[in-house]
């Protein structure tokens, strides 16, 4: 879903269907990709985005889409300038291994 993102100026996508994700990483597989890191999710949180705002369901979809594609092409997720609410519900999903942040 693609949303009208106001607050910071422009538009916001937010993949929520596993199939984007698997044809994601059964390309990159094919060239040798191991693992996939999903940067900036601060951007994507309470006043990022106008869908995470207005559907409670939607940014647990949108990782749990990328993580079962993740399973299923045996790819790591890397979480990056990830929330409190990122990380807590990524203990929810096998694939994400690690996270990372900047000061």
């Amino acid at each position: 879903k693609i949303t009208n993102n106001t607050s910071h100026g422009g538009f916001t996508a937010i993949p929520t269907d596993v199939e984007f994700y698997k044809d994601l990483f059964r390309n990159g597989t094919q060239i040798g990709m191991t693992l996939f890191e999903q940067d900036f999710l601060c951007s994507y949180g309470i006043g990022g985005t106008g869908l995470t705002s207005t559907d409670v369901d939607a940014g647990s979809n949108w990782l749990r889409a990328m993580n079962d594609a993740a399973l299923a092409y045996n790819v790591s997720v890397q979480l990056c300038m990830a929330n409190t609410y990122h990380l807590m519900f990524s203990t929810t999903l096998p694939r994400v291994t690690n996270a990372r942040a900047t000061g």
